[in-house]
């Protein structure tokens, strides 16, 4: 079952602005150490076909899953990967429809790290029930299974054929109840949902300190093609305020706004070949942002995506996501 994440509160109370490490995560595999394999997947240069590793997992109790994140990296090149729930087919006992996505960047990195996104639906996950975890590269990256770890079922395929026999891997992935907030003090506000019904969030998978020049700010689940912005504002007391009845229902700017940086959501396929294709491309935007400039540590900061969304009927076509808060260090 999954449901747009407008429905779930994505406000975080802003008690205070110190770092905060990743909440817990309410599914977890193999995450207690960093041990991985030292292992790659496959087609790192040959036709950039995407390879999809699914494994499967089920929960002792329902949960409401909402972001991800896998420990991987890409020794070879910077790239898309996408991260996925499907639910398992009834006949072939294999992955069968999937009911969540998010994408994510993953920039050149001999070594591995945890490296998350949201979904663009929550997903209800529950007891006694199959589900697969996938995980979507374009080769090359760091295989995300621990030796001598806890084995889970696992299939594999390439570009869209079909899934492969089932052997096994101990992969090290973790799942979230609340929306991804890996190296930002707070996720805050709501977003509001697409008119394909997709809900578009904002996060981050780098640190934010001054020395990093490349620290980004990701967007995914945007109407692919479209003009976006990301709002940049340094105001932490900028309340949440609705944006009316002129825009899409439950969209909101959630942060002051002292730059408006534009940008064209992409069309984020994996490799040169799709993946995962599915009736609504896959949108996805990230904004470059040198930190060196912000003016030193300690310096606040908050970051929110705003997207034209040529299918809404509103009169103001917009859709927003949540905005992210942190402080450079």
């Amino acid at each position: 079952m999954k449901t747009p994440l407008a429905t779930f509160a994505l406000a975080t109370s802003l008690l205070g602005l110190s770092l905060s490490a990743q909440s817990s995560p309410c599914v977890a595999f193999n995450d207690a150490n960093n041990t991985v394999s030292n292992g790659t997947t496959g087609t790192p240069f040959v036709g950039l076909n995407p390879n999809s590793r699914a494994y499967q997992f089920t929960v002792p109790a329902q949960q409401l899953a909402q972001s991800a994140a896998i420990f991987t990296g890409s020794p070879f090149r910077d790239d898309y990967m996408r991260l996925e729930i499907w639910d398992e087919d009834p006949n072939t006992l294999l992955p069968g429809n999937r009911l969540a996505t998010g994408t994510l960047f993953s920039p050149m990195s001999m070594t591995a790290n945890w490296l998350g996104t949201n979904f663009d639906f929550a997903t209800i996950l529950n007891p006694g029930t199959n589900y697969w975890f996938v995980w979507i590269d374009a080769g090359g990256s760091i295989v995300a299974e621990e030796p001598g770890g806890t084995m889970l079922p696992r299939t594999t395929r390439a570009t869209t054929n079909p899934w492969g026999a089932v052997g096994m891997g101990a992969a090290k992935f973790r799942i979230y109840c609340g929306p991804f907030d890996q190296n930002v003090s707070a996720v805050y506000g709501p977003a509001c949902a697409s008119s394909t019904g997709e809900t578009p969030t904002t996060f981050s998978n780098s640190l934010p300190t001054i020395t990093n020049t490349d620290y980004g700010v990701e967007a995914t689940n945007l109407p692919a093609g479209s003009t976006a912005w990301l709002l940049l504002g340094g105001d932490r007391n900028a309340p949440q305020t609705p944006l009316g009845p002129l825009f899409p229902a439950g969209c909101h700017q959630n942060t002051d706004i002292l730059v408006a940086v534009p940008d064209t959501v992409g069309v984020a396929e994996i490799g040169d070949q799709p993946s995962s294709p599915r009736p609504v491309p896959f949108g996805y935007v990230r904004y470059s942002l040198p930190l060196n400039l912000a003016g030193g540590t300690g310096i606040f900061l908050a970051a929110q995506v705003v997207a034209i969304d040529g299918g809404s009927t509103a009169s103001v076509p917009l859709v927003t996501t949540n905005a992210i808060r942190f402080v450079t260090q």
